[in-house]
């Protein structure tokens, strides 16, 4: 029985990893929106979670994208 090479890894295409950096950049430096919570007077943390998620949309089916959200 063969063993898989250790070398064999999951890899993201450079391209992909690019794509995730831009976005969290661009995410990380364009203006800060008041979230409702803070319109509302709660007033959020400033920290930001950023998460892979996959969306069930109607119109375009399931639809992966990168999300930044405050807490």
């Amino acid at each position: 029985m063969e063993i898989a090479s250790p070398s064999l890894q999951l890899q993201l295409s450079p391209n992909t990893t690019d794509r995730v950096v831009e976005m969290i950049e661009k995410e990380r430096t364009s203006p800060r929106k008041a979230t409702t919570a803070e319109k509302d007077g709660h007033g959020g943390s400033g920290r930001r979670t950023c998460v892979w998620r996959t969306t069930k949309d109607r119109i375009h089916g399931a639809d992966s994208h990168f999300s930044c959200r405050h807490v």
